[in-house]
């Protein structure tokens, strides 16, 4: 009975050798898992802050708290590492920092660049339509509904609401793509107001519709009516019509008449001039 007590009571008071002890702090494990103690069993394990901070899975991991005889991440440290600001690695997980929520996905630059904001089993995945709404590829492209963990487009109203359409009149989702398709979306775009580029129409030598003057009331509705005299539907050579004055009638009802003096229809050069 009291030999048995005795053997207990040693096991109960083992410690680690010396050679124990400078064999973990001098090991590769040491450096590596943060494995730099020695246990009672005289098998290396991270027991301290210090011994896990050593490792490069602290700095670039987060894994740099003791459990269990290993190093683990906690959230504060997380959030410290470049996997959490590029990553969304921002949540200790069983140990290991990953993406468990929007919040972490939101901090980074993937979420902004492409829309890769919803945490998805660890990761930062485009999950949603809104993911993608503040892209720039949503805002220049029309890349903005979510499919298959990517931001693409899907449907008209991706295509009205980037910038093509009101520069071009790219405005109609056609085979993957934004696209003319009708007098509707060149009316959405600037150039309809500015120059009458009304009408759909396909010009020789390009693959699709494109905006272009479809007749002489778009000449007329135009700004630069107003301004130049650019009032006529002037057909071209080459290349799609234009509005462009076409007598001086067209040049004198223009502001560049009343304000420059420029109120002479010039055939030679097909613009406005002042008189000689």
């Amino acid at each position: 009975m009291w030999r048995v007590l005795f053997l207990l009571l040693v096991a109960g008071c083992a410690r680690p050798t010396a050679e124990e002890i400078q064999r973990c702090a001098s090991s590769v494990e040491c450096t590596t898992e943060g494995r730099c103690s020695a246990n009672k069993e005289g098998k290396c394990i991270a027991t301290s802050r210090a011994d896990c901070e050593k490792t490069n899975g602290c700095r670039t991991l987060g894994e740099c708290n003791p459990e269990n005889g290993k190093c683990a991440a906690r959230d504060e440290d997380c959030a410290t590492t470049n996997a959490c600001k590029v990553l969304g690695h921002c949540s200790a997980v069983n140990g290991h920092c990953a993406a468990a929520k929007d919040t972490d996905c939101a901090k980074t630059d993937a979420c902004r660049q492409s829309g890769a904001c919803t945490a998805v089993s660890g990761r930062c995945a485009v999950g949603k339509d809104s993911d993608c709404a503040s892209t720039f590829a949503c805002k220049e492209l029309g890349h903005c509904s979510a499919r298959d963990g990517k931001c693409v487009i899907a449907k008209d109203a991706d295509c009205k609401s980037q910038r093509r359409c009101v520069d071009w009149g790219w405005c109609s989702f056609d085979h993957g793509d934004c696209t003319v398709l009708s007098d509707s979306d060149c009316a959405l775009n600037r150039r309809c107001k500015q120059d009458g580029h009304c009408a759909a129409l396909l010009v020789a030598g390009n693959a699709q519709k494109s905006c272009v003057p479809g007749d002489k009331e778009h000449c007329r509705a135009s700004a630069e009516c107003k301004l130049r005299g650019h009032c006529a539907l002037v057909s071209e050579k080459v290349g799609p019509p234009r509005c462009m004055p076409e007598t001086d009638a067209d040049c004198k009802q223009s502001d560049g008449c009343r304000n420059e003096g420029r109120c002479t229809f010039d055939k030679a050069i097909g613009n406005c001039v002042r008189k000689k």
